[in-house]
Parts: C-alpha cells; sequence; structure tokens
C-alpha cells in the first residue's frame, strides 16, 4: 500500500468505518441474532472492538477455538459443515451476543462485533478531543504535516517473540502524545494483529498500517495516549 494512500482508510478505521480489508463488522442488537459468515477451510478471527471475549458458548464438535487470552480475540474454524453454527459470546463488558455461524466457501476473514457505546462514554466525532486525537494521527500518517513538530526517537522497544518493534518519534500537544512506531516482522510464519493487542491503560487510540504482515515486512503503528 502506498502511503499517501494510507491516510484517508487510517482515518476510517479511527471513526469505526470498514476498511478495505476481509472484514465484517457486526452491530449486535440485544435480544436479536446476528448472521455471521465464516470459511469453511480457513480460519477466522473473532473480536469485539474496545472490548475482550471473555466466553464462548457452543455445541461440542461444532466449533474449533483457538482463544488468545491475553488479547482477548478468538480463532475459528467449523467442525460441521452442513448446519449453521449457534454461538454465544460474552464480553468483558457485561454484553452477551449471540451468533449464527454460516459456513461458507470463502477466503479467511476477520469478524468484528462493534458494540453500541454507551451514551456517557460516547466521544462526538465533532467534539474538541476527538478533534485533537484526529490531528495527532493525521500528523503522524503524513510525513509532509507540519503542525505538529515530531521529536525523533529511533528507539528499540520490546514487543513479541519474531518481532522488531521501534519507536520512530512522537508528537505532543497540551493533552496527550502520538506515538509513531515502526513494526517489523523477523520471524519465519506470518504475523496476524488487531488494535487491542496495542491497547494499555491511557491509551486513546490505536491505528495499524497493516494488520497482516509475511516474514520480514513493515508496518507503521501509531498510538495516541493521554493523560499528560
Amino acid at each position: 500500500m502506498k502511503r499517501h494512500h494510507f491516510l484517508p482508510i487510517l482515518l476510517a478505521l479511527f471513526f469505526g468505518a470498514q476498511s478495505a480489508q476481509a472484514l465484517q463488522i457486526v452491530d449486535p442488537v440485544e435480544g436479536h441474532n446476528a448472521v455471521v459468515r465464516i470459511s469453511e477451510k480457513e480460519t477466522t478471527l473473532l473480536r469485539i472492538e474496545n472490548a475482550k471475549i471473555r466466553g464462548m458458548v457452543f455445541t461440542e464438535g461444532e466449533l474449533i477455538v483457538d482463544k488468545n487470552e491475553a488479547a482477548g480475540t478468538a480463532y475459528i474454524r467449523p467442525g460441521v459443515l452442513t448446519k449453521p453454527i449457534n454461538l454465544r459470546i460474552e464480553s468483558s463488558t457485561g454484553a452477551l451476543h449471540n451468533l449464527i455461524l454460516q459456513v461458507t466457501d470463502i477466503p479467511q476473514e476477520d469478524v468484528v462485533i462493534r458494540e453500541p457505546v454507551k451514551e456517557s462514554h460516547a466521544l462526538p466525532a465533532g467534539s474538541s478531543y476527538a478533534n485533537q486525537i484526529k490531528a495527532l494521527v493525521v500528523a503522524m500518517a503524513d510525513p509532509g504535516n507540519t503542525k505538529f513538530a515530531p521529536q525523533k526517537k529511533n528507539q528499540p522497544v520490546a514487543l513479541w517473540e519474531g518481532t522488531g518493534f521501534v519507536l520512530v518519534a512522537t508528537y505532543k500537544n497540551r493533552m496527550m502524545v502520538g506515538e509513531h512506531y515502526e513494526l517489523t516482522n523477523t520471524g519465519k510464519s506470518q504475523l496476524r494483529m488487531v488494535e487491542q493487542e496495542f491497547y494499555r491503560r491511557g491509551v486513546l487510540a490505536v491505528a495499524i498500517e497493516k494488520m497482516i504482515l509475511e516474514p520480514g515486512e513493515q508496518t507503521r503503528v501509531f498510538v495516541v495516549r493521554g493523560g499528560l
């Protein structure tokens, strides 16, 4: 992906829009089942936007699950191909989501459950705070942007085995700091990521340029932190 094409996609991701990746967005309605397509041959990554999967309930033998407890995500594959699979997901927010998985001959996809934002915690896209986050993200993603002066770091940071992670620069305003990282897959197998893996206390926003890295590939990761 050419870098000058990345900025509009990055902002779309920041405000919760669907990117050009193989991605299914599920907007659950309480008390109703949501229908989701999953590949009959490939694994499907299942995650909850801004939350974690705490529990999964399904009929034994109908679903093969590899759960990442730390990230709160799960890779799933169908155990049966002849019928829809019922799945209940318990979120770290306390919400319960009912899914009907339709097994289909499609490539691998990511399924993202987007929970309704409670009014008291909503961050309006036009608010001053949201605009400050957006400005930091824009500045980090566009090398030609001169609104914020980057502080060069080039500081290696320990992340996961088989990766190289370098803090390239930081960008600051009065209330928050933006961090621009370069992540390299130094291992021998494909690396798949989700934004939740970079969320820690104080993190307001995360954007990853490329979610899947083959060995030797590199991507930019942008993190915005508050509480300064």
